[in-house]
């Protein structure tokens, strides 16, 4: 499974250890959006699984994939853009 983490300006966020209800509630929607479509994405030369690290920061999304090559960085961009 791939690994994902979360980030409000830069720092790790986790809905365990966020005490506003709501927003662990839309933590644990996005954890779990990101899970859906990342489940199937393992790189078909290594056997690897990408880490993403989602970083919400001034009202953006800024989206780093760590990934054993291009090929698997590609694939995992690309399943992140669907709908």
């Amino acid at each position: 499974m791939a690994k994902i983490e979360l980030q409000i300006n830069g720092k790790a966020v986790s809905a365990d250890t966020t005490p506003d209800l709501m927003k662990g509630m839309v933590i644990r929607d996005m954890e779990a959006q990101l899970h859906a479509k990342l489940q199937n994405i393992i790189c078909p030369e290594h056997q690897e699984e990408p880490s993403v690290i989602v970083n919400i920061t001034h009202n953006r999304q800024i989206i780093s994939v760590g990934a054993c090559c291009k090929q698997l960085t590609d694939m995992t961009m690309a399943a992140l853009k669907q709908q």
